[in-house]
């Protein structure tokens, strides 16, 4: 579910995101491997080590799912397919931000999660994505509103 946090200036901005599980945990669509790769750089939730390339920054847990199914496969009685499943082929990527990333904050002592959370909604258009979904766009990636997925793909434990 979206949620609604305060900036710095103490108003009140709501964001899809969710901090229910005590963690903020975020639901990414990008429209390639690398736009999300960018971004991901852009915001320090991926680093470039140069031994392993880009691996997730401490805290930042990645679940990269890739394409996921937007209408199942239709199969008949002997399990044949009739219909083909409908795929949304971007790069779809749930997000987890634990500690230490959790509690880091900027120069100003802000929050740097609610940072990027803020900007993506006040700088990001709104994007209507499959099905029901709702989101906001900023540089080809997709914050999409966890209460507006009515099938999750995976769902952190």
């Amino acid at each position: 579910m979206s949620e609604i946090i305060q900036d710095a200036d103490g108003n009140d901005v709501t964001v899809f995101i969710s901090t229910a599980s005590g963690f903020v945990d975020a639901i990414c669509r990008a429209d390639t491997k690398a736009a999300w790769e960018a971004a991901a750089l852009s915001q320090n939730l991926l680093v470039d080590d140069p031994e392993r390339g880009l691996i997730p920054a401490p805290g930042a847990n990645i679940d990269v799912l890739g394409p996921v199914v937007i209408t199942e496969a239709v199969l008949d009685d002997e399990g044949n397919e009739v219909t083909p499943a409908v795929m949304d082929t971007r790069y779809h990527v749930n997000l987890r931000i634990a500690e230490p990333m959790l509690s880091a904050v900027n120069s100003e002592g802000f929050l740097k999660w609610k940072v990027t959370a803020i900007n993506w909604t006040t700088y990001g258009q709104p994007e209507t994505g499959n099905k029901s979904e709702a989101g906001v766009r900023l540089a080809s990636v997709t914050l999409i509103d966890p209460a507006t997925i009515n099938s999750p793909a995976r769902v952190w434990a």
